[in-house]
């Protein structure tokens, strides 16, 4: 039988609050059981959980990086004297930044 654990239990397991713990029951992101009229959480439900990977200030900080850093990229596509090695750097830059903007 799978370990179960109470809503603080997986704030600390999950190393969040109990208040994101309670969010993402609320939104659906983490599952949860009722055993004997107590909220549990099993030990397949936490490993199913989606952890944001960028939360609070440091995703507006994330945020403003990809901006940034996007912005450099379209200055440095309108020099005319950027070598092969160059263009392929921004292009590998511009790769990265798409992936980061899909998560």
């Amino acid at each position: 039988m799978s370990k179960t654990y109470t809503q603080d239990e997986a704030a600390e397991r999950l190393q969040v609050s109990r208040a994101t713990v309670a969010r993402w029951i609320e939104s659906g992101n983490l599952t949860r059981s009722t055993v004997n009229g107590r909220l549990k959480i099993t030990d397949q439900d936490l490993r199913k959980v989606k952890k944001p990977v960028k939360v609070g200030y440091g995703n507006i900080l994330y945020g403003k990086l990809i901006s940034a850093t996007s912005d450099v990229i379209e200055i440095a596509r309108k020099n005319n004297n950027l070598s092969d090695d160059d263009l392929e750097k921004l292009k590998n830059a511009e790769q990265f930044i798409a992936e980061i903007k899909k998560q």
